[in-house]
């Protein structure tokens, strides 16, 4: 099996990481093991994927909020506030 860097995912039949595929925003790994796009598993809710070939999701900073496969925090809405961090849908 090729190993390939975090963040990555290197498809089959490759033999190096010289041939690595960035995980898509809204995505993350942290093992070395993947193959395909789908070894890239979407964030959490309550973190957000900014960037591509993300190691480590980031939490959802205050007045915030999240959900599964978030690229950047969404603003919560209208009227509404959020003081603690990670919040994972709106209110």
């Amino acid at each position: 099996m090729t190993v390939c860097a975090a963040g990555y995912y290197c498809p089959s039949g490759t033999r190096s990481s010289d041939y690595a595929i960035a995980c898509p925003k809204g995505s993350y790994r942290t093992d070395t093991m993947g193959m395909t796009a789908s070894d890239c598993g979407l964030c959490p809710a309550g973190y957000y994927c900014e960037d591509i070939a993300t190691v480590s999701p980031v939490i959802c900073p205050t007045g915030k909020y999240c959900v599964e496969g978030s690229e950047v925090p969404s603003d919560c809405p209208l009227g509404t506030y959020n003081t603690a961090t990670g919040l994972k849908e709106s209110r």
